[in-house]
């Protein structure tokens, strides 16, 4: 996957700039947020297939344990600390992911919660107009799918990184229900009460 070069970098808050600082190398393209609305439906499905393919790739990087990932040691071990939210920030050029930067918030996390269907191609859980999580209709952004454009990405996605990771897939599939219920905790517990009866009922049919 594309990663960017870090050329010089000084985090020491007393250094001779007064900040922690890092020069690197540019990522091309625009972020996914800038870069969607632009994109045909089959550049969509090519940057979906593209991001797929470089997230299939991070998830088969094994660390010591689960948590954010702090800094390395003097034999450039992993020092892995408390669970950190996941971010992420795509750059995308010529329908393809250039970077993903900005790995200040990324975790360490079980496969059954790394394994994801990013926000933008979802309609489940918390992204369900159906709970109306806050008061408003879904999607809220120009650089989210469209409720027809979701299903075939998530397709394109799923394909995708099943090519990279059988794991990842597996994963993506046994961990659907848990990430679901972890957001709506986090989230609205009414509309986690909701969601657990329509998920309750839906085993029994």
């Amino acid at each position: 996957m594309p990663v960017q070069q870090i050329y010089v970098w000084d985090f020491h808050p007393s250094n001779s700039v007064d900040a922690p600082f890092s020069v690197m190398e540019r990522p091309y393209g625009e972020d996914q947020c800038s870069a969607w609305p632009k994109l045909t439906s089959e550049e969509k499905i090519k940057f979906v297939r593209s991001l797929a393919d470089a997230l299939g790739r991070i998830f088969k990087i094994s660390m010591p344990s689960i948590g954010s990932l702090e800094k390395l040691t003097n034999e450039n071990h992993p020092i892995v600390g408390p669970y950190a939210t996941i971010d992420e920030n795509v750059m995308v050029n010529d329908g393809i992911v250039s970077g993903i930067i900005d790995w200040e918030y990324h975790a360490a996390l079980p496969a059954c919660l790394a394994a994801v269907y990013l926000e933008f191609m979802r309609f489940d859980g918390i992204f369900d107009p159906k709970y109306n999580i806050e008061k408003r209709i879904m999607p809220t952004k120009k650089s989210w799918a469209t409720a027809s454009e979701a299903g075939p990405l998530r397709s394109a996605f799923r394909e995708a990184a099943g090519r990279v990771s059988m794991d990842y897939m597996r994963s993506l599939d046994l961990g659907k229900d848990l990430r679901r219920l972890l957001e709506f905790a986090q989230r609205d517990l009414n509309a986690c009460h909701s969601w657990e009866r329509d998920f309750t009922e839906s085993l029994t049919v």
